[in-house]
């Protein structure tokens, strides 16, 4: 009895130490699977935000920036003490725990955990203030503008590697608590942004803060803003199965252009999601590509992975890269595509793009057979167009004649000596 009792404890603890829902849990671990294709992408640099990655050796020097960030925060302010701030994340400590999907595995005691989310939320706020100033005005604002001191602006490589970590799956912060902060610190009748969301993302990169616009957007719903009507062009595909869809593929750029099909940059308004095809001409928004592009995706796939609710909600982003997956199977796509400016590269060369973008879904599912898939329609158009041997026929005589302007005077002038030919033999029928 007594075994069977300490089993009976054991269980009961395990389970009062669980999030009371899991639709509760939003920041969660990398798979091991994704992982194992690339490690280095998931890990910070030089930033931990939150629990998971706080304290680890390499990373300790950065507090000292967190401290800096804060006391300057309370100077600007005119406090002496953060215990108004420190009252309030005790209040909301539990749900802010709840948030992570290993919440066991923290292992930071309540003030540890009060004093990360106190330093790390600020240091968030603080750099979105600053960072949204100097992008604004171009130089440095009294109230929120980086002093000439500050050791992030003035360090390009800290400065990036900031860029890289904040956008990291693990290394987040529940959003209400960076929320909750900004808030306790607007300043009052003064022109800051109305919300956290104004402050943070600018209309030219929806997804980071790489390249920021002139002014902030206003963006109730972000991934709305992101998605677009991807794919389906505003038309409604509800209904859609799953089960026993074969997946559909299409040809890379090189053997698509053989058949036929053109590529061209898409309107510079739409997503960069938003890809469309007509008239045998594909359009794709521009993608830069730099040494993190790789890393945002990697993570941004890890995201979406954890964050789908059904089987038939949409993948935009592993879709997207799945669509430039197929596109790209060699260097000599990417010059293809980057030749028609649909890729921009801040990235070594043609190979190093091709072997990232082949190897950002490798341990990833991909279903392109149902209507759920964002491309669906494109993949099944450019399939049609490029099958029609008219289509092939026509290629090939435009890109080994047409294109050549001594194969055009020879077609003109065989065309030339083919009619005289007839009217010869017409002529000589009539003697």
């Amino acid at each position: 009895m007594s075994e069977d009792k300490g089993l009976t404890t054991r269980i009961d603890r395990k389970l009062s130490g669980l999030s009371n829902s899991f639709s509760k849990q939003r920041i969660f671990r990398v798979d091991h699977k994704l992982r194992s294709q690339n490690e280095v992408a998931y890990e910070p640099q030089m930033f931990s935000i939150g629990p998971y990655h706080h304290g680890k050796e390499n990373l300790v020097k950065a507090q000292t920036y967190k401290l800096w960030y804060l006391k300057e925060l309370l100077l600007r302010r005119g406090e002496s003490s953060t215990e108004r701030y420190i009252n309030a994340l005790k209040d909301i400590e539990d749900e802010a725990r709840s948030w992570y999907a290993e919440e066991d595995m923290i292992g930071l005691g309540s003030d540890e955990f009060v004093e990360m989310m106190l330093l790390d939320g600020f240091f968030i706020i603080e750099f979105l203030r600053k960072y949204a100033g100097w992008c604004l005005y171009k130089e440095y604002p009294l109230n929120y503008g980086p002093k000439q001191s500050d050791p992030i602006f003035l360090n390009r490589r800290k400065m990036g590697c900031l860029f890289r970590d904040i956008l990291l799956f693990e290394n987040q912060l529940p959003f209400f608590i960076l929320v909750r902060l900004f808030e306790m610190t607007k300043s009052p009748g003064g022109d800051e942004e109305e919300n956290l969301v104004d402050l943070a993302i600018f209309p030219d990169s929806p997804l980071h803060l790489f390249f920021p616009g002139e002014k902030p957007v206003s963006l109730p719903n972000p991934t709305t803003n992101i998605a677009g009507n991807v794919g389906d062009n505003g038309d409604s595909q509800d209904n859609c199965s799953t089960s026993g869809e074969v997946n559909e593929h299409i040809k890379c750029a090189s053997e698509l252009r053989q058949a036929g099909i053109k590529f061209e940059t898409a309107n510079k308004s739409v997503s960069w999601l938003d890809i469309a095809f007509e008239k045998g001409v594909m359009k794709i928004p521009t993608l830069d590509v730099h040494d993190v592009t790789e890393c945002v995706f990697r993570n941004l796939i890890g995201f979406e992975l954890y964050m789908i609710n059904g089987l038939y909600d949409r993948r935009y982003i592993i879709d997207y890269v799945t669509f430039m997956d197929s596109l790209i199977a060699s260097s000599r796509d990417v010059e293809k595509l980057r030749r028609q400016k649909i890729i921009t590269k801040w990235l070594g060369d043609d190979e190093a793009i091709s072997s990232v973008f082949n190897g950002l879904v490798k341990e990833v599912e991909t279903y392109t057979g149902n209507d759920v898939f964002c491309y669906s329609r494109v993949f099944k158009q450019v399939n049609e167009y490029s099958s029609r041997r008219w289509n092939i026929w026509r290629a090939h005589v435009m890109r080994n004649y047409i294109e050549n302007h001594w194969s055009i005077m020879s077609i003109v002038l065989l065309s030339l000596t083919f009619v005289q030919t007839i009217f010869s033999i017409l002529q000589f029928e009539n003697e």
